[in-house]
């Protein structure tokens, strides 16, 4: 097919992000809080830098953001969409686990559509990759376990977390604003209900920290 249709394919699941992350925020915030949290995504820089480009990171992300939107929407197919999903974010990259938390809670009610969801297109994915599997797994596991023993690639990795956001962008202070707001709402004893997510931020933030 070449790389052009793959960069637009790839483009094209980053915009499906946006579209959950629109979902999501409408559901905690209505219209302006879809808008907010579809402009926030964007201003990430994940389209415009890295929407188009072949690697694994940005579609995980996408998916995972578009699963949880989904996942806002009433209904047992929508279960099902969800967890078909995000079955597909954590195909793409391992990441996806970290949302995993705020998965089960916004299907709590619903599990059993969004599993069976989950598990058939894991079945499907192992059963077309089956001859593959023993690489796959030596590339995902043993790989990111030896690196450890390796000379380091990147100088000062924790840092390069903060660093790797431009610090003149506006998602750079946007997402301080959002940590700041949270932490007052909390402290006002006025929860927005939307820890859940949170855990997200935090589970990813570890996992940077740990790998």
């Amino acid at each position: 097919l070449g790389v052009a249709p793959l960069r637009s394919g790839l483009l094209a699941v980053t915009l499906a992000g946006t579209v959950g992350a629109w979902l999501l925020g409408r559901h905690f915030g209505a219209s302006i809080g879809g808008l907010l949290a579809a402009g926030l995504l964007v201003a990430a820089a994940l389209l415009d830098l890295l929407g188009a480009q072949v690697i694994a990171d940005p579609p995980a992300l996408a998916l995972t953001a578009l699963a949880l939107g989904v996942a806002t929407l009433p209904g047992a197919a929508a279960a099902v969409a969800a967890g078909v999903v995000f079955g597909a974010a954590l195909s793409v990259k391992l990441t996806a686990l970290t949302a995993a938390p705020a998965s089960v809670w916004s299907l709590r009610r619903r599990l059993r559509p969004a599993v069976a969801g989950f598990g058939v297109l894991v079945a499907l994915l192992l059963l077309a990759h089956v001859r593959a599997l023993g690489d796959l797994w030596t590339s995902g596991i043993p790989y990111h376990e030896q690196a450890r023993s390796t000379p380091a690639v990147i100088p000062h990795p924790y840092r390069q977390i903060v660093d790797q956001i431009p610090h003149t962008t506006p998602f750079f202070w946007l997402a301080l604003l959002a940590i700041a707001a949270g932490i007052a709402f909390v402290a006002l004893r006025r929860p927005l209900g939307v820890w859940p997510l949170w855990s997200w931020v935090v589970l990813a933030v570890l996992f940077l920290l740990v790998h």
